[in-house]
């Protein structure tokens, strides 16, 4: 009896103790309820969204009291208002279904954000096939373009996927140009890579220029035109390299922009005066006598001139050369710019000399008087800017490759030996002060000391030399452009003779003083322009800024003119 009573009175007490604590437990529930902060506002991000059909979007909801604190752990219900256009689930994942506009709503505690949605319909595959067999990196077209497919397999192009990988510089969107996408042909909508993320697009194929391939390769007509590739180039177009190699990592569009070879006047020039000018001067032509390319492209059968476009100088189709170059920047024998750059270099000729650097920067050039060869030292005819020394000959200085502000590099497209430089290091177009070039080209692997000795003791230097020579031949006195006995010079004074022989450009022979006014064309400077137009008895004659303010080859140069000068001394002095 008593123990009955003992296990009744601890029974008790263990429901009294149970009551008490769901009475507490109640209370501090309802106390901790009352004290939460409430929902004041929903926001989603982002803002506001368009999606392709068959997107997916994560959305995210923010909850935040009156103080505008942020509260977590909150039940949140997602709804949208049309789910023909898209669906919503418990997360906040938005799957775009058709095109069209719906307002997704996310709800807590009676508090509800929405945003817009708009849904466009994803365009339709343009026809791009890009590798059979990625793995081997082997194109589609490659199947019947076998030749074509071998050669692209040595270019930088067919591993632009790998090198992304690799690179340090990568950030988004470097893919597109890395791919098979609209980028580099006529298409417009968003394809290949970019529409699929598929490898097979992987690396800048065949597609990338000559744009989408399967409707050609599944033809009924065999004899169907193929997709040609575009040649042309200018900002703002849709199709050719630029499309690409344009912008801050690879800005060679915006620098050949600034380079002569992009200027179509010169064609227009060259048109006027021969049509046997237009081989250097238009970019069809070139290609075609130049380079012997007869293959197809779309702009071949325009009447629109063409100026020197990327694929002159460069072939994408092969990399037996750097940087898939046509020819070799370093042969001597067969030199990429020396196809046009070493054009008339020796006399006779009624237009002067044109386009010598070439034959400069290799010793050749010039009227040689009589005595040349016992007076000069013919050894230094080849200078440190020719193959003695410079193996890269016209790269070192017309190439040259540096990093400016930012993310900015310089990749040598304008082709400017010592370009003009803004105060962030970065190339814009000339003319400028001397002293705000970029002479460092000259400086490198020790050859002019230092970027400053190299504008103000070689430059300069050497510029002021040729100016006195210069002038000791012909010092246009009244700055006509005419030689004539008032002026200073041996020039003038032979003018005085009245020697009418001297000066006659139109047959094959070449005079002393034909040839001392050849040798001048080929050294004046930029400040001595009175030898790129005058006249002589009657007599036109002009020349292009053959030597580049003598710099291509100036101990040769200089050689020509003192024994010029020499040759004309002893000539007036036995003819006074």
């Amino acid at each position: 009896m008593r123990n009955r009573t003992i296990w009744q009175r601890r029974g008790l007490a263990v429901a009294v103790i149970s009551v008490l604590l769901v009475l507490v437990t109640a209370c501090t529930e309802d106390e901790l309820t009352a004290s939460r902060a409430s929902v004041a506002s929903v926001s989603l991000s982002p803002a506001g969204a368009t999606m392709l059909t068959g997107d997916r979007l994560r959305l995210t909801a923010t909850l935040l009291d009156a103080d505008r604190d942020t509260l977590l752990s909150r039940q949140i219900a997602w709804s949208v208002s049309d789910e023909g256009v898209a669906s919503v689930d418990e997360t906040g994942l938005v799957t775009a279904v058709a095109a069209g506009a719906a307002t997704v709503t996310a709800t807590s505690e009676g508090i509800a954000g929405s945003m817009l949605l708009s849904v466009e319909k994803k365009p339709e595959p343009v026809g791009f096939i890009g590798y059979a067999d990625p793995a081997a990196r082997f194109t589609a077209c490659g199947i019947c373009h076998a030749e074509e497919q071998t050669e692209w397999r040595g270019t930088n192009h067919s591993e632009a996927w790998a090198g992304l990988q690799t690179s340090d510089l990568a950030e988004e969107g470097c893919e597109l140009c890395h791919t098979v996408t609209e980028r580099g042909n006529a298409v417009e909508q968003i394809g290949g890579y970019e529409l699929t993320s598929d490898q097979r697009f992987y690396d800048v194929q065949c597609e990338s220029c000559h744009g989408p391939g399967q409707a050609h390769a599944v033809a009924a007509d065999p004899g169907a035109e193929p997709p040609h590739a575009s040649i042309a180039e200018g900002g703002g177009m849709t199709s050719g390299c630029g499309e690409c190699h344009t912008f801050l990592e690879q800005p060679q569009l915006e620098e050949w922009e600034q380079s002569v070879m992009a200027q179509i006047p010169n064609y227009a020039i060259a048109a006027a005066t021969d049509d046997a000018c237009l081989d250097c001067h238009e970019g069809k032509t070139a290609l075609m006598k130049r380079f012997g390319v007869t293959a197809d492209y779309a702009e071949k059968a325009e009447d629109s001139p063409l100026p020197i476009v990327c694929v002159v100088c460069h072939d994408p189709h092969s990399s037996e050369f750097e940087a898939d170059l046509r020819v070799s920047p370093s042969d001597t024998a067969d030199h990429l710019c020396l196809r046009c750059h070493a054009h008339r270099a020796t006399p006779p000729s009624q237009a002067g000399p044109h386009a010598a650097q070439g034959s400069l920067l290799l010793g050749n050039g010039g009227y040689t008087p009589p005595g040349y060869e016992d007076q000069v030292d013919a050894g230094r005819h080849v200078t440190a800017h020719g193959p003695v020394r410079n193996l890269r000959l016209c790269v070192t200085c017309h190439l040259p490759k540096f990093s400016g502000a930012s993310l900015y590099r310089y990749t040598g497209h304008t082709f400017d030996a010592i370009p003009c430089q803004d105060s962030r290091g970065e190339v814009t177009p000339g003319p400028c002060p001397d002293e705000e070039r970029y002479f460092q080209a000259c400086a490198r692997s020790g050859c002019h000391g230092g970027p400053g000795f190299a504008m103000a003791v070689d430059y300069w230097g050497r510029w002021a030399r040729h100016n006195q020579l210069l002038d000791q031949l012909w010092l246009d006195s009244d700055g006509d452009r005419v030689i004539d006995a008032t002026d200073g010079g041996l020039l003038a004074q032979l003018v005085a003779l009245g020697d009418t022989l001297q000066f006659v450009f139109t047959d094959d022979s070449v005079t002393l003083g034909e040839g001392a006014l050849w040798n001048a064309q080929l050294a004046f400077t930029a400040d001595r322009t009175h030898f790129a137009d005058g006249e002589v008895l009657g007599m036109r004659f002009s020349a292009n800024k053959s030597s580049g303010n003598g710099v291509h080859n100036p101990f040769l140069l200089e050689a020509l003119l003192l024994t010029s000068i020499k040759a004309l001394e002893e000539f007036l002095e036995a003819r006074r």
